[in-house]
């Protein structure tokens, strides 16, 4: 939110649109991907942020040249000191202009983020607190929305389920939604469960219609996650429904709610309501650009967001 509001300054608006070419990266990819925009970045980065080298986050803002010479940095979340490195950008970007530079075809081609598996269907996921506590931090007032990848192979297993009865969704499923997609990240970048503290993850499909061409399946899910020192926790109720497209193996349409309780603050989702408060999920299908290239925050921590299991 804070970000934002940063960047809705009339003063910082005009000044990125008329004198500099803005351009945004996940931190996640940029600092730790391997791309040839990862190896360009953190080779500038370093020259104006040197506490990278001791470990620490590349987030904040930069200014450089085409050639990689950088002109500034600061992580500051105040206006005025964001117009700041933007005028002094500026005036060292005068002093030294950068040297010309040629972009081989494989570095343009090549990828510059993680992108979903082949075949794999896309979701996107909202969250906000509702009804907002009376009295609460600001930060609270927002909404948060990341993506969900499922894989083929997993419409594949629900789509030949049996016609009656309530059978599991795929565990590998089940698991992703636990652990990376059932979270408090209203406030910022969430702490994900880890397996142990995922305490109840029961996720049941029934189907409701079945034909040549698609799998039309309602589902329950009833979900309970808590840290070991019980400070932090969600518990709660999912009801959706979807359908499945028998030929592509993919999710034509996804609709699902989920209700919950939470509690307590991550390492960066600080001032949460006090006590327990009401924390809303919504899920749907998506197929436009941005879900292709934005991965989800998940899928950054590793293996595990596609094969870990409960």
């Amino acid at each position: 939110m804070d970000r934002a509001s940063k960047f809705s300054d009339p003063r910082v608006i005009k000044s990125l649109q008329q004198d500099f070419i803005p351009v945004t990266g996940d931190t996640h990819e940029i600092q730790n991907g391997k791309s040839p925009a990862r190896n360009w970045f953190m080779t500038m980065a370093l020259s104006v942020n040197p506490q990278i080298a001791s470990g620490q986050t590349a987030q904040g803002h930069y200014v450089a040249g085409a050639d990689g010479v950088g002109y500034g940095f600061n992580n500051n979340r105040d206006v005025e000191r964001l117009l700041q490195l933007l005028k002094t950008g500026q005036e060292k970007y005068a002093q030294k202009p950068p040297a010309p530079v040629t972009i081989a075809t494989s570095e343009l081609g090549s990828d510059f983020t993680r992108l979903a598996p082949t075949g794999s269907s896309l979701l996107r996921i909202f969250v906000r607190i509702h009804p907002l506590p009376v009295g609460c931090h600001e930060l609270n007032k927002g909404a948060a929305r990341d993506h969900i990848w499922v894989l083929p192979q997993e419409v594949r297993a629900m789509a030949e389920a049996p016609s009656s009865g309530k059978f599991p969704l795929p565990p590998t499923l089940v698991a992703r939604l636990a652990c990376y997609h059932l979270t408090d990240f209203v406030r910022g970048e969430p702490n994900f469960w880890k397996r142990s503290e995922v305490k109840r993850a029961r996720f049941e499909g029934t189907i409701l219609q079945k034909t040549s061409e698609i799998v039309e399946i309602r589902f329950t899910g009833d979900y309970a996650m808590q840290t070991g020192d019980g400070q932090r926790g969600l518990e709660g109720k999912m009801d959706g429904v979807f359908v499945l497209e028998q030929a592509s193996t993919k999710i034509r349409k996804f609709r699902a709610f989920a209700e919950g309780r939470a509690w307590g603050a991550g390492t960066y989702t600080p001032s949460p309501p006090p006590g327990k408060f009401p924390l809303l999920f919504a899920i749907q299908e998506t197929s436009d650009a941005f879900s292709k290239i934005v991965p989800p925050q998940g899928a950054l921590d590793g293996p595990d967001y596609l094969r870990g299991v409960l």
